[in-house]
């Protein structure tokens, strides 16, 4: 059996209809007929019940449909892998609060060590992207949620904490730590409802039997941060989003001693794919950058 033969095979599968398979394939519906029966007088098997007006897979069908997946997969990262020899272009993966924390960083970084290498992004919800890294369409990929995907491995790289932060101009400015009993007066600036922080804290406020009763919402975390320096009230935010209102001193902001709030960034990569030296050195940055930022 062939790499053609695989995949004549896989986009039958796929369409559960030879004259479909034929069409996407662009060869004759006999081609692909020709194929599936090579295939089952070769290993005197049957890969397909014919139904009415569709084909089902059998238990053989099904067993070679998880074979040669793998195989055609592997034959693409295999040409991908020989060809980013040359090409030298790295695809990487992160979620949007990644992407904000960390990647600007080590992106500018990675370009002055590995300039011959172009990159590509894809910012989307960590599940779609563990798919493509297990497909082989990623070649790293970066979250702050760690997964149970079987052919990935995720390592933890930094711990990013959560921060209360006012005005340089507020009372709290001249503290060095909260309580939650602090939050209890003070207007109080929140995302909005399904934001992974908000969820965070409300759960921890939960736990503690506490509300808060004077709030505003806001859709955009720069304009969250804006209106804090502007002293329109306080808020709790990752440290790393913060950096820069930091070190220019329009932000103050200090730990709240009785609500522990932290999430941790993960490096993901395929168990079973050999990186490129190119890739592995943006894993080195990326673990070089934590302990810079931490």
């Amino acid at each position: 059996m062939t790499l053609r033969h695989m995949s004549i095979f896989l986009e039958v599968a796929a369409c559960n209809n030879m004259s479909t398979a034929a069409q996407n394939l662009y060869i004759s519906q006999s081609t692909v007929s020709l194929a599936i029966t090579e295939i089952e007088k070769t290993y005197n098997v049957r890969l397909f019940d014919r139904l009415s007006k569709h084909l089902r897979l059998t238990e053989a069908g099904l067993l070679l449909l998880d074979y040669a997946s793998r195989i055609i997969n592997l034959y693409k990262e295999m040409e991908s892998a020989l060809l980013g020899l040359h090409l030298k272009q790295i695809h990487i993966g992160s979620t949007l609060v990644a992407a904000s924390c960390l990647l600007q960083d080590i992106i500018r970084a990675y370009h002055i060590i590995c300039p011959d290498v172009s990159t590509r992004f894809t910012i989307d919800d960590s599940y779609f992207m563990e798919k493509k890294l297990a497909q082989g369409e990623l070649d790293v990929m970066l979250t702050e949620t760690k997964g149970s995907h079987s052919s990935l491995v995720y390592t933890p790289f930094l711990d990013d904490t959560f921060m209360a932060i006012c005005s340089p101009r507020h009372p709290y400015a001249s503290r060095e730590s909260l309580s939650i009993a602090d939050f209890e007066n003070e207007l109080f600036l929140l995302r909005e409802e399904g934001n992974s922080t908000r969820a965070a804290l409300e759960r921890a406020l939960s736990k503690q039997g506490i509300t808060l009763t004077k709030s505003h919402v806001y859709h955009n975390i720069d304009a969250l941060k804006e209106a804090v320096a502007e002293n329109k009230g306080i808020s709790i935010i990752s440290k790393m989003l913060i950096r820069q209102e930091l070190s220019g001193h329009r932000l103050h902001a200090c730990p709240v001693t009785d609500l522990p709030m932290k999430r941790v960034f993960y490096i993901v990569q395929r168990k079973d794919r050999t990186a490129l030296p190119y890739v592995n050195e943006f894993i080195r940055l990326c673990r070089e950058t934590s302990g810079r930022l931490q």
